[in-house]
């Protein structure tokens, strides 16, 4: 069973609302969530890239 942490729901979500609203300033996140975001960005960008595997 997987169980997701409701703080990775929250950072899912932010993620999802900085994306929409035009990938502005990263300068007001924490740096766990800045490095958050670029993992989700850099997933996102090889599932592009290669589609789904």
């Amino acid at each position: 069973m997987s169980l997701v942490r409701a703080e990775s729901v929250s950072v899912l979500e932010e993620h999802h609302v900085w994306r929409m609203s035009g990938k502005g300033d990263l300068r007001g996140f924490a740096a766990k969530t800045v490095e958050a975001f670029t993992v989700l960005e850099s997933e996102l960008l090889q599932e592009r890239n290669h589609g789904n595997r």
